[in-house]
């Protein structure tokens, strides 16, 4: 479909079409007009991907196919189609509309009106070159009812911002010499501004609620931000900080099979929308990081040069530590969703996904946590090991502490909670569910408690209740089970406080090498202490060795294995000659 250029208005509009700075030609990939309706509902994906084979794509094939695989294409194909017959017959509105047309439909979901909204710009384009210059002013009559007064309170990011940005953005960047049509891009980037720090904190995190839309969601800001660049707009400080770390954030997030942590079914083409966070934002970090997330990109000389794969937002309440940027590296994704912690554990493959909240009673009082946000106790991430450690309060009479650690080098993670009463001491009963994710399943050992994950036939990884003593016959009556859906860990102890931790071996081969762990003595003045106060663990995979210390009273001059402790956490691993490297401490 070829355009021509839109009609003369009062003289001043002379169109984007024979400009010099090329804007038309890339308004007209980044759209897609040049595909016909029947390639767009009938066609699409197979013809778009034999495109893709070579090396040139325009931005707009990577941010159009980053919507899902599972977009019902019957349902947008008929709002498609209840749209144009309206265009056919001169009524502009439905161009516009479009989205509305699409909300009547049943099962259509965000991601559908995502595409819809893209969809629509292809009949705006035809109009350009079928209307006389009058239908200019019903085009942005339409355009500026869309833009009612900011109400972001339905809490449904993607249909706003179509319906309130992006559509006022494209029309700006048509009509751009319009006063009118620049006046309409001015106020849509007010909007989107007022969007971002709703829906994003200052570090380009989404909050946790609205994860489900985060594919479409990252493709419209990519797309919104080079319509306000084709529309000669200049871009707010606000929302270019945030847009800077929205692509990154999203390629956090992203595992080894390219799908979204925490986030089920598929969000879209992980190469495509990769690339084209690189083509927008033009970072050299995310070109960076782009090498090792695409399966055939150019990946630096040194993983020195590329950004810190961890990070977590306090306010968004989510987070992601990696060993590094590969794409089997281990990782854990977080997130706290109506006070519960929703976690996606894996490396190669994904081993746990779901809610991974303890339950937990006090002298058989059920414990009640809310659903209030965690405080940020600890935050660290070195070359070693990346710990997060969250903390939440019930009745001043409990506080409970969630630690994740990730040994980057050591392809082992630890998962522990920690509880400690205020008061006098009490019976603490613990549960901790480890939802398995879909294909993983699980083998126990027959004598010791250590548990296999296994993916298609293969043993990929090992559980360890690191808390637990080794033996099953220990008559402690803790048990760490393997059931259909998910690993429980049950735990009891009287006392002022509880420790709790299992660890995760992600290296499939280390599996099959002998394996052991230990509680260790604590002493403290030369008395041994209980387990209320501190607890020391030692830990052997194979030749390779760790040691974890943790404190449960006030900080104390104590000593295990040899060693002399002052704080309140310690990891660390032991070297060939047999001395302990520390690799992180809390004090």
């Amino acid at each position: 479909m070829s355009i021509k250029n839109p009609p003369d208005v009062n003289h001043s509009n002379k169109g984007l079409a024979g400009s010099s700075d090329g804007s038309m030609s890339e308004l007209v990939t980044l759209l897609g007009i040049e595909f016909s309706l029947a390639d767009f509902a009938e066609n699409a994906r197979s013809r778009w991907r034999k495109r893709f084979q070579g090396e040139e794509h325009s931005l707009r094939d990577w941010l159009l196919l980053a919507v899902p695989d599972s977009v019902g294409i019957e349902a947008i194909d008929k709002a498609l189609r209840k749209a144009e017959r309206k265009v056919r017959n001169g009524s502009l509105a439905g161009v516009l509309d479009l989205h509305l047309s699409c909300s009547e439909i049943a099962d259509v979901g965000a991601e559908t009106l995502a595409l819809g909204e893209v969809a629509s710009v292809y009949f705006l384009a035809e109009l350009i070159q079928a209307e006389p210059r009058l239908a200019w002013e019903l085009v942005l009559r339409v355009a500026e009812s869309m833009q009612q007064p900011i109400d972001l309170a339905d809490e449904d990011p993607l249909r706003f911002f179509c319906s309130a940005v992006e559509i006022p953005l494209i029309i700006s960047a048509v009509l751009r010499r319009l006063e009118r049509g620049h006046a309409l891009g001015s106020e849509a980037i007010i909007t989107f501004g007022v969007f971002l720090e709703r829906f994003f904190d200052s570090n380009g995190w989404l909050a946790p609620q609205y994860l489900p839309q985060i594919g479409p969601l990252t493709v419209a800001i990519l797309r919104a931000r080079h319509l306000i660049k084709l529309s000669k707009h200049p871009v707010p400080e606000k929302i270019q900080e945030r847009f800077e770390w929205i692509g990154r954030q999203f390629m956090r997030m992203l595992k080894s099979d390219g799908q979204v942590a925490l986030v089920d079914g598929w969000v879209g083409d992980p190469e495509l929308l990769v690339k084209a966070i690189q083509k927008v934002t033009k970072d050299p970090g995310d070109s960076a990081v782009a090498g090792f997330i695409l399966k055939n990109g150019n990946k630096p000389k040194s993983e020195r040069q590329l950004p810190e794969s961890c990070d977590f937002s306090g306010d968004a309440q989510i987070g992601v530590l990696r060993s590094s940027w590969r794409r089997k590296s281990p990782k854990i994704a977080l997130a706290n969703v109506e006070g519960g912690i929703e976690v996606e554990i894996g490396a190669a493959w994904s081993l746990f996904r779901g809610d991974n909240s303890p339950r937990i009673s006090i002298d058989g009082e059920a414990v009640e946590f809310g659903t209030g946000d965690f405080s940020l106790n600890f935050w660290e991430s070195n070359e070693d090991v990346a710990v997060l450690e969250l903390e939440r309060h019930w009745q001043d009479r409990l506080t409970w502490q969630r630690q994740w650690l990730l040994s980057r080098r050591g392809e082992l993670a630890i998962v522990s909670d920690t509880f400690l009463l205020a008061d006098s001491a009490g019976l603490i009963e613990y549960e901790c569910p480890f939802p398995y994710a879909e294909g993983t399943t699980a083998l126990s050992e027959t004598e010791t408690r250590e548990i296999y994950l296994v993916r298609d036939e293969k043993i990929v990884a090992l559980a360890i209740p690191l808390s637990l003593g080794e033996w099953k016959n220990d008559r402690s009556g803790n048990n760490f089970l393997a059931e259909s859906d998910r690993l429980l860990l049950n735990q009891r102890g009287r006392g002022r406080g509880l420790y709790s931790a299992v660890a995760i071996d992600f290296n499939p081969q280390r599996t099959k090498r002998p394996r052991t762990w230990r509680r260790l003595t604590v002493a403290e003045h030369l008395q041994i202490v209980n387990d209320d106060v501190a607890v020391a663990f030692r830990l052997q995979l194979g030749n390779e060795q760790w040691l974890a210390y943790r404190s449960l009273a006030p900080v104390g001059n104590r000593t295990f294995l040899g060693q002399n402790v002052y704080c309140d956490f310690c990891f660390g691993s032991f070297s060939e000659s047999g001395d302990l490297v520390k690799q992180v401490e809390i004090e």
